[in-house]
């Protein structure tokens, strides 16, 4: 009979039983055995189909660790978009948590309590107006950006429909510097893109070029904390006077959503970093022992001074923000915004009844991880603003240093403009022996 139970898991009869045991007996020996001692490591990791039989731990891991040997090492990895250090508390806290299921929050409510608390840190930050927001964490900025573009759509539909009009060709304005993620929005939810072109001397958005594009069916302009192509700030509160303009002119209440997943606004044009660097140390000094002073962002907020982009402008309706970037937490965090619960429309508030107890969700994702919630809510508490303002001040000195060997050389034009903690620089045009300049492109 027990032959018999080992042929049919086998799937081979008696001669499957026999190399079934045959299997348990090599994998008992190799317990024994160095790992590449084993008949498992001479043959090649898996790969296109699931291995029959099973392996010891300590071999699994070994040939996971071999595998990860061709990997980057993420602290030299200076093109990332994300943080690749985090303190070892907060590694050991992480470690201690990674079960945790954020959709159910009946099972984990001090992770559910922490997320409730980093977006109430944010909405203090970002000058909401009251008390009425309304917020949800996501796992990254891509998944944010999709609830922030939804809840334009929906709103914009729900005026057209009550004013008898046609919903089917909605349109969201957006410059070419827009993160991948606001294309596929478009893509996805069946949104017209109007783009707005810019410049090699305007690399952002211009306002007065914005409304060129505006039209009774624009669901919303999205405006970007941090341009994709040299991280530089568009102009929100320039966008947002011409959008009050439009609704004084055409009565259009065009709401904006801010992706701050990068951070804020700052100087404009190229010599801007090195204005920054310059007046770095002053402006921190400036502002270390003066909280009111702190203006609303991540970096924005704690390092630079006079830069409007928030709640504290009237059309700014919602804002994104990358935990895993300068929120300093390893991937997989981000946050979403409205200023209020008017502009989240009832319907994208669903409610789950069968983890327990009845819950509201509201995100793109359903499971999604709490440790990087956890993370969070020690890094803010950890670090304060105060620690915060310490360490992108330090990133700042690292970035205008590495701008300063770069322009030394001769070879290279500086595209940063200080605005976050981002170098970006090509190759200078050479002029050939027939006066022809010889252009590069991004990547070479």
């Amino acid at each position: 009979m027990q032959q018999a139970r080992a042929a049919v898991a086998s799937g081979g009869g008696p001669q499957g039983a026999q190399e079934e045991r045959q299997c348990y007996e090599d994998e008992e020996l190799s317990f024994i055995e160095p790992v590449y001692a084993t008949r498992t490591a001479m043959h090649p990791a898996p790969k296109h189909e699931m291995p029959r039989r099973t392996m010891p731990a300590y071999m699994a891991k070994a040939l996971v660790e071999d595998m990860l040997q061709m990997d980057f090492n993420p602290r030299l990895n200076l093109s990332t978009f994300l943080s690749t250090w985090m303190e070892a508390e907060a590694q050991e806290l992480m470690v201690k948590v990674a079960a945790y299921n954020m959709a159910d929050a009946v099972q984990y409510p001090s992770a559910a309590e922490m997320e409730k608390r980093c977006i109430s840190f944010l909405a203090k930050l970002w000058h909401c107006p009251d008390d009425d927001f309304v917020g949800t964490g996501c796992v990254g900025s891509s998944e944010a950006c999709y609830l922030g573009g939804l809840a334009m759509k929906k709103k914009w539909q729900q005026a057209r429909r009550a004013a008898g009009l046609p919903i089917d060709r909605p349109n969201l304005v957006l410059s070419h510097v827009a993160q991948v993620c606001w294309q596929k929005f478009c893509v996805y939810f069946d949104v017209e893109p109007h783009y707005v072109d810019v410049t090699h001397d305007c690399l952002v958005m211009d306002p007065q070029k914005m409304k060129n594009h505006i039209d009774e069916n624009t669901l919303g302009v999205v405006v970007m904390m941090g341009s994709t192509y040299n991280g530089q700030y568009e102009p929100v509160e320039e966008v947002d006077r011409a959008l009050e303009e439009i609704k004084k002119e055409k009565g259009w209440d065009i709401p904006v959503h801010v992706d701050a997943a990068n951070a804020g606004r700052g100087t404009p044009g190229l010599a801007g970093l090195a204005l920054a660097c310059r007046s770095r140390p002053a402006a921190a000094r400036t502002s270390a022992g003066n909280e009111s002073c702190l203006p609303p962002r991540l970096v924005a907020p704690l390092c630079q001074l006079g830069v409007r982009f928030d709640f504290s402008l009237p059309h700014v309706a919602s804002i994104n923000v990358s935990g895993h970037k300068y929120g300093l937490v390893y991937c997989g965090v981000a946050f979403q915004v409205w200023r209020s619960r008017a502009w989240l429309p009832k319907d994208m508030v669903l409610t789950v009844d069968y983890l327990g107890k009845e819950e509201s969700n509201l995100t793109v994702n359903f499971s999604r991880p709490g440790a990087q919630i956890v993370a969070q809510y020690y890094n803010f508490i950890r670090f304060g603003k105060a620690g915060y303002r310490r360490m992108f001040d330090n990133l700042f000195a690292v970035c205008c240093h590495l701008a300063a060997k770069l322009e030394e050389t001769g070879h290279f034009e500086i595209l940063s403009t200080g605005d976050v903690p981002v170098l970006a620089f090509r190759l200078k045009p050479l002029t050939t022996a027939l006066g022809l300049e010889n252009t590069y492109n991004e990547y070479e």
